[in-house]
């Protein structure tokens, strides 16, 4: 690890930080999102039992963790949309969201797509679901996503989430997922361990903003979901204090359902990888008074 990263693990959590530093390295099963559009559980698991892959069942329904035989990608199940990758806690921070049929839900940095995926899914592909993402070709991966799946209540639109989009309407319930430092998840993208943490000021001001753009689109008895792939105290339960303080008719509301290990706090519910055996990860659930 880069010394900023080794300092900044060391000083948040002093009894952990080599637990979770070595977390970072152990190979874990592929946590999937059953397609229960396209599937069920049990056909998909005999499907790809059937391709040699090792198959056993999640935390939760339309989960499940596979020792994946080669690339997941490669799997005849996955070319007719009946599952997409997506680690747990990532499957949880959408779960959080409680999104159901006939709602209009907003996905503010959707991109690669797992979440607004899980989300459709959960709306069983009523209502309508608004999926952000900044870049041009990313929106079409979201898109390509979406094909692939069978779902048709969501649209990619391009879309900077840290500037207000008055041109909106209101949302049920709106899922901010926002850029972060990435320090949850370096076993799948191990360059984040050489970052220097410069720039973090620009980043929290941007969450900050992103936070806040959900908040002004969310509809009266709306909920809205802030997560991070990060462990970092600032970006997470530091951000929902702020906010807090800046909205103060808002409350976090605790999860129905969480990983044995997951730290649910008064400000959010946090993975820390060698507690919860997921990425290092953040979400936060948010209503109005």
């Amino acid at each position: 690890l880069s010394q900023p990263i080794a300092a900044l693990f060391a000083a948040q959590y002093p009894q952990d930080a080599e637990a979770m530093a070595a977390a970072f390295y152990q190979r874990r099963p592929t946590a999937i999102r059953v397609n229960p559009l396209r599937t069920t559980d049990e056909a998909l698991t005999q499907t790809l039992q059937q391709e040699g892959h090792t198959v056993t069942a999640g935390p939760w329904p339309h989960c499940l963790l596979v020792m994946f035989n080669g690339n997941p990608a490669a799997s005849k199940a996955f070319h007719a949309g009946q599952f997409h990758v997506q680690g747990l806690a990532s499957q949880f921070a959408a779960l959080c969201c409680d999104a159901r049929p006939g709602m209009r839900v907003l996905d503010l940095c959707a991109a690669p797509g797992g979440k607004s995926l899980t989300i459709a899914e959960q709306m069983q592909d009523r209502g309508e679901l608004f999926s952000g993402e900044a870049m041009t070709g990313r929106v079409k991966l979201l898109k390509q996503a979406f094909d692939r799946c069978g779902i048709t209540c969501a649209v990619a639109v391009e879309n900077d989430a840290t500037q207000h989009n008055s041109d909106w309407p209101t949302f049920d319930r709106v899922l901010c997922d926002v850029p972060c430092s990435g320090l949850g998840v370096i076993a799948k993208k191990p360059d984040i361990r050489y970052k220097d943490l410069d720039g973090i000021e620009n980043l929290l001001a941007a969450q900050q903003k992103i936070l806040q753009n959900g908040a002004d689109s969310l509809a009266e008895n709306g909920r809205l979901v802030y997560s991070t792939c990060t462990v970092n105290d600032k970006e997470n339960q530091a951000q929902v204090e702020k906010f807090l303080s800046a909205n103060p008719d808002f409350h976090v509301v605790l999860p129905k359902t969480a990983l044995p290990g997951a730290d649910i706090t008064p400000l959010g519910t946090l993975f820390l990888p060698h507690r919860t055996g997921t990425d290092g990860f953040f979400a936060a659930i948010l209503e109005r008074n």
